[in-house]
C-alpha cells in the first residue's frame, strides 16, 4: 500500500480571472460598497486577489509494473479579497472557503520511455460548466 500526501499552490486556469489585479476608474455615479460610499468623479482603484491552495491524501490501490491506480481526497482552500480605495475611504470583502475534491490517478507506463498520467481533482456542483464570470461595477468607467 502506498499513501501519498501532496501540498500544491495551485493557479487558476486561464479561464478564470486572474489571480490578482489591481485598476484604475472613475466613478461615473455615487458606488455603494460594503458600506462605503464613494462618490461621483472620484478616482477609484479596485484590487481583486484571489490565492488557492490544495492539499492532498491518495491512496495507490492498485500497482503492478505496468498500472498505478490512485484515490482520495483533495481540501481546496480558496482565499478572495475585493476591495475598493478612493479618497472617501477603504471597502473591502473577504471569503474564505475550503472545498472537499475526490481526487484519482491513473499512472499507465506503456513503454519505457513513454507513459500516459491522468491526475485530477473533481467535484460536481450547480456551477459546474461556468468557465468565466464578469463583476461589473456599476457607475465606474476604466481609464486606459
Amino acid at each position: 500500500m502506498v499513501v501519498v500526501v501532496l501540498l500544491e499552490i495551485s493557479t487558476p486556469s486561464q479561464s478564470l480571472p486572474p489571480p490578482h489585479r489591481k485598476r484604475k476608474g472613475t466613478a461615473d455615479s455615487d458606488i455603494s460598497y460594503q458600506g462605503q460610499v464613494f462618490p461621483e468623479g472620484e478616482t477609484i482603484t479596485s484590487i481583486y486577489r484571489f490565492d488557492s491552495y490544495r492539499l492532498t491524501y491518495r491512496w495507490d490501490f492498485f500497482r503492478n509494473e505496468a498500472v498505478d491506480i490512485g484515490v482520495g481526497l483533495t481540501g481546496r482552500v480558496r482565499s478572495a479579497d475585493i476591495a475598493l480605495a478612493g479618497d472617501a475611504g477603504y471597502a473591502n470583502r473577504t471569503d474564505l472557503r475550503v472545498v472537499p475534491l475526490i481526487n484519482f490517478r491513473l499512472d499507465w507506463r506503456i513503454t519505457d520511455p513513454f507513459s500516459l498520467v491522468l491526475d485530477g481533482d473533481a467535484l460536481r456542483h450547480h456551477l459546474a460548466g461556468q468557465k468565466t464570470f464578469s463583476l461589473p461595477l456599476p457607475g465606474v468607467t476604466p481609464t486606459p
